[in-house]
């Protein structure tokens, strides 16, 4: 005998204000980063190249790199909103930083090695 799952909706973590614009980004795209400037670069641009199907923003939390990865961000990706960290403060407190700067209605915590294959994964999401 079958079951059937149970159906589950996302919740989102912030309502929709009133008056807010298409524009606005409904999930937020945040990626913690420490000394991985290949790997975030190539993250970033496999996001960007595809279409989401919804409006987003991206926030990269950088954990004082030394590779040069947020300066990489800032010339390379000027679209991404990036909070550059003098000293490492390790994974969670970067999420949190970016969860603090996001403006989504969804929060999409995204891991600096994922590269993207799919064109409007986030809308399916």
């Amino acid at each position: 005998m079958m079951h059937a799952r149970p159906q589950v909706a996302a919740r989102p973590i912030r309502e929709r204000e009133p008056g807010m614009g298409d524009d606005e980004p409904i999930v937020s795209v945040c990626i913690v980063n420490w000394n991985c400037r290949e790997l975030l670069r190539r993250c970033l641009t496999t996001l960007h190249e595809r279409p989401q199907g919804v409006p987003f923003e991206t926030i990269v939390v950088d954990n004082a790199s030394a590779d040069g990865a947020a300066e990489m961000v800032a010339a390379d990706f000027p679209q991404v909103n990036l909070i550059r960290n003098a000293v490492n403060l390790g994974f969670s407190k970067g999420n949190n930083q970016a969860a603090t700067a996001a403006h989504g209605r969804y929060f999409f915590f995204l891991n600096n090695d994922t590269e993207i294959l799919h064109p409007e994964w986030l809308e399916r999401m």
